[in-house]
């Protein structure tokens, strides 16, 4: 009944296609963190699918699957203004560059989905529901996947997503993986246009939560004993404004706020901060590692903080040990966009390189890196981004106890990247089976089981001991 009504809404709407794109794509975007409702999600894909297949003529199509891509990128990535915020002055040239990166960014894949889709669209136009639904799906599948390996850290709200906080659907994950639960949801939603097809539907996406429901059932409700590896941890999370993060008048009191919240109420094997907690280059300075060290009593250090060497600027995160030696660096290997670099930034006018020059200019680290060991159990570190990457399992060593993942949002705080960032580890995890600490400045600091379920967290400024 609901479908039936939906669809003459849908073929009132026939004669303002555009419109009806508009709504599908912010509809869709509320799929996602921090909104989660999936159901609409489904339901922006079948609205896309049912106008899609309706209009005449090819261009038509192309403007019509843009102009939903386009609203659906432009609402759901807003959160990218604020690294432009976060990093540049005057104010006015950090709102207008960011303004500017989101419409641009938005409309290049909102154009990029269109001319691969419109084309499948078209020949399809004619075929029944189902065949429409199983070429449709695999398409927009495909854009995700050359997307999100074009430019991997940014492989971001991709369709398997929306199921973030729904650790039923996740389950199937390390049987089809991202782009195959993502064929799932998509198919799901083109084959609620018809009768049989909403069957089909119904059956497909039953199937996949009562299998999760299933392994779930059988899941322990924490680590198990197998997990527990019996080490203490301090995780310090927190938060400070990224531009007065790096100041040199104030970037010494956030270090010394960051020592004083780092005291356990008890004994701890391994204290841990978040990415560029420390802002100084501590391989550099020996007064400092001395200092850091004489401040906490933790056997084992683990923070983020810069490195320089070779001419190169990295992104760290290093170990101290009980007698001040950094015996542990690990250099970020896929970087951020914007973040961390600016794309095409040699091709920019003189006076943007000027502007951007020293802003995001991070190299990456070496592709084969050791792991992490603390008393035996070994973490696979990752830093911020490298987490939401498709081929993250080609990063994390098979014989790792727990994947390390320290990040900053305060990057993008005030926006949705952060919720949206924290829904991708989840998955993730779920993805990569295995335990992920998650330790974050500005965003949500947590421990996420195997599953994808959230055992524990803490939010800004707050500190926590744990065991694993």
């Amino acid at each position: 009944m609901l479908m039936t009504q939906l669809k003459g809404v849908c073929d009132r709407l026939r004669g303002t296609p555009f419109l009806w794109a508009v709504l599908c794509g912010c509809l869709y975007t509320l799929g996602f963190a921090p909104f989660n409702l999936w159901p609409l999600a489904l339901l922006a894909l079948w609205g896309v699918a049912s106008m899609a297949f309706q209009l005449q003529g090819f261009w038509r199509v192309v403007l019509f699957v843009f102009v939903f891509a386009f609203c659906h990128y432009l609402t759901a990535l807003n959160w990218l203004i604020g690294s432009f915020l976060a990093m540049y002055d005057p104010l006015w040239l950090a709102w207008l560059l960011g303004v500017v990166c989101v419409v641009v960014l938005s409309a290049f894949l909102a154009a990029f989905m269109a001319l691969f889709l419109a084309p499948a669209v078209r020949l399809l136009q004619g075929r029944g529901v189902l065949v429409q639904g199983l070429f449709f799906a695999s398409f927009w599948v495909a854009f995700e996947a050359m997307r999100s390996f074009l430019v991997p850290t940014f492989a971001w709200n991709l369709p398997v997503h929306v199921w973030a906080d729904s650790p039923e659907f996740l389950q199937a994950l390390p049987h089809v993986g991202l782009f195959g639960l993502s064929f799932i949801f998509v198919l799901s939603a083109v084959w609620l246009r018809c009768p049989v097809g909403r069957v089909f539907s119904v059956l497909l996406l039953v199937g996949v939560y009562l299998n999760g429901l299933a392994v779930l059932s059988n899941a322990p409700d924490g680590l198990t004993e197998k997990d527990e590896k019996g080490l203490s941890v301090h995780v310090v999370s927190g938060y400070v404004p990224q531009k007065e993060k790096w100041q040199k008048q104030t970037k010494w009191s956030y270090l010394n706020d960051y020592l004083e919240r780092s005291s356990p109420p008890e004994e701890v094997d391994l204290l841990i901060w978040p990415e560029t907690a420390v802002t100084y280059y501590v391989e550099r300075d020996d007064a400092l590692r001395d200092y850091l060290r004489q401040k906490t009593t933790a056997e084992a250090f683990v923070f983020g903080a810069p490195s320089y060497r070779l001419g190169g600027y990295y992104n760290s995160l290093y170990k101290m040990d009980a007698d001040g030696q950094l015996s542990f660096r690990y250099d970020k290997r896929y970087l951020v966009p914007f973040g961390e670099y600016f794309p095409f930034q040699n091709w920019m006018p003189a006076f943007l390189q000027k502007f951007l020059q020293g802003q995001s200019s991070y190299s990456s680290g070496q592709a084969d890196q050791q792991g992490l060991m603390v008393k035996g159990v070994v973490f696979a570190p990752l830093i911020c981004g490298e987490i939401v990457l498709p081929f993250a399992a080609d990063l994390v060593d098979g014989d790792a106890d727990y994947v390390l993942n320290i990040t900053n949002d305060a990057w993008f705080r005030g926006f949705w990247g952060p919720a949206q960032h924290f829904a991708i580890v989840k998955v993730q995890a779920a993805l990569l089976q295995k335990t992920v600490l998650r330790v974050a400045h500005g965003g949500t600091s947590a421990l996420i089981d195997a599953y994808g379920r959230v055992l524990w967290q803490l939010v800004d400024g707050e500190q926590g001991v744990l065991s694993l």
